[in-house]
């Protein structure tokens, strides 16, 4: 019997065919919110992850990114792993020098970053080794550089399906804060990290007592705190996906 792969890949594909409907939305502290669906951010994230080919990013490609917990990080969250390739999120709160040492060993092909971070780029720029390929994001407020923005590389894209994949294909990277020595780096596989959301949702979908009473008679919304890039944060609003809660903010 053909193995099934526990891989992002068919974590979000099965989101979006039983939960396509329900609401995603993006608040940012400026105001130019964005509401969506999970069906909506899908596709989005298909025609990303080929924008991001049509650039050069490859299977097996390091993509770093410099954001906040915005609705583009969300899509990266998806689009750079289901495409082959390894998604890296930086540590936005790092010192420069430990951002540029981290980029550069871990051999970072693509540089995505919020526009809030534009001179602390073009301050590394000179001293990032690896970086062949820089993408902004605008949020809303136009562009802050001469870089492409990830709404471009969006629109460029076709909503290609994305390719079959092992489960034992590296999905990210991530780093410590070097509190000890120099930052040191971690790779997760898709097949831990979608075993890390299933164990993580069934704590939180009513065994044992430990989901919100509340939720089980009428779903909650639950917004997200954590930095995504922080421990991969994004996957905390994973486990609240499967088990079909309302939505996230």
């Amino acid at each position: 019997m053909e193995k099934y792969q526990l891989t992002l890949n068919n974590l979000w594909k099965y989101i979006k065919e039983i939960f396509g409907d329900v609401e995603v939305a993006h608040l940012p502290p400026h105001g130019n919110n964005i509401r969506s669906t999970y069906a909506e951010e899908y596709e989005k994230t298909l025609r990303l992850a080929d924008g991001l080919r049509q650039m050069g990013v490859g299977p097996g490609d390091r993509v770093a990114t410099l954001d906040w917990n915005t609705i583009w990080h969300f899509d990266l969250y998806w689009a750079v792993p289901g495409m082959g390739a390894v998604l890296h999120p930086v540590n936005v709160r790092l010192a420069p020098e430990d951002i540029a040492y981290i980029i550069n060993h871990a051999g970072d092909k693509a540089l995505i970053y919020h526009r809030d971070f534009a001179p602390l780029v073009e301050k590394l720029k000179p001293h990032l080794k690896t970086v062949q390929i820089y993408i902004q994001i605008s949020d809303g407020l136009g562009p802050a550089t001469k870089d492409p923005e990830i709404e471009d590389v969006i629109k460029q894209g076709q909503p290609k399906p994305l390719p079959e994949t092992s489960e034992d294909t590296v999905a990210t990277i991530g780093y410590t804060s070097g509190t000890t020595g120099k930052p040191k780096g971690a790779y997760f596989t898709h097949r831990a990290l979608t075993l890390h959301t299933l164990t993580s949702a069934i704590a939180f979908a009513g065994y044992r007592g430990f989901a919100r009473p509340e939720c089980a008679e009428k779903p909650c919304t639950f917004l997200q705190l954590v930095p995504m890039f922080h421990v991969h944060g994004c996957r905390v609003a994973d486990w609240f996906k499967i088990v079909g809660k309302k939505g996230v903010e």
